[in-house]
């Protein structure tokens, strides 16, 4: 493999996106690759945030289904496929919802907005934006169970790279909300070809695992929701804070996610 190849490029840089999304042991792969840490750096890897979005959602598609196999239930292997995925991602996302909606529902000013999502108590508007995101997830999920192991399967996948995809490009659209400090000030801001590259492989990851789920209505569907929720998320964000922070771009994949997944249920 050469130094600078592109499937070196390829693999350090979904290395890269794998170790800051998740908590999936990776210091083997690194190891067995030789792969540097400059290689897996933020900013080198957040294009292929959508392959670690696949990647991620493996493990959970893989209980889900098994369990769907041993038991008539199709709640149990949702809600059990969920918190596989919230251990994998040590609840990165979920801690972005609950700290945005503190700050938007909370806080009156912008600095007071962002003072609260700094804030590690959780508050009411917090809670109740885990509590409704989980909910709706763990019922679409079961509904998709319901539908089919391979529907299920190529449902979370494919949101879960989507969503990701979400993620860049409302980064990369959205002005640092903090003057000092933060995700984009610590790592960086990833630049309209790196959003470029994430949206083609989120789009790509739908069609080939919606299209033959679901047909060409469904995977419209889904590029037509994922697109409308980072646009409207990313007016949102402007106009609470002016920008947008780690916990917004969380907060935005998990926003997208419930709507990627809801819209697949409701056209099953």
């Amino acid at each position: 493999m050469r130094e600078n190849g592109p499937i070196r490029y390829l693999l350090s840089g979904t290395l890269g996106a794998v170790i800051f999304l998740s908590r999936l042991p990776t210091a083997g792969v690194s190891a067995a690759l030789q792969i540097s840490s400059d290689e897996v750096s933020l900013a080198r890897s957040v294009r292929f945030f959508p392959l670690a979005g696949i990647i991620i959602a493996l493990p959970a598609s893989l209980v889900a289904i098994l369990l769907a196999k041993i038991t008539p239930s199709h709640l149990l292997p949702a809600a059990i496929a969920l918190a596989v995925m919230v251990i994998v991602t040590g609840a990165l996302h979920e801690d972005g919802l609950a700290d945005t909606a503190d700050g938007f529902g909370g806080g009156k000013s912008t600095d007071e907005k962002l003072e609260i999502m700094r804030d590690s108590n959780i508050g009411t508007y917090g809670t109740l934006a885990l509590m409704f995101s989980v909910f709706l997830r763990v019922v679409a999920l079961s509904l998709l169970i319901g539908a089919g192991c391979w529907k299920f399967a190529a449902a979370f996948i494919a949101t879960s790279a989507l969503s990701r995809s979400a993620i860049v490009w409302i980064w990369a659209n959205l002005p640092p909300a903090r003057t000092a400090g933060g995700l984009s000030r610590d790592h960086g801001e990833p630049q309209n070809q790196d959003a470029q590259w994430a949206l083609a492989i989120g789009v790509l990851a739908a069609i080939f695992l919606i299209l033959p789920a679901f047909g060409l209505v469904t995977t419209t569907a889904m590029l037509l929701v994922a697109a409308g929720v980072s646009i409207c998320w990313r007016s949102v964000c402007r106009f609470q804070v002016g920008g947008h922070t780690g916990d917004t771009l969380g907060a935005g994949q998990q926003i997208c996610e419930v709507c990627l997944l809801t819209t697949t249920t409701i056209l099953i």
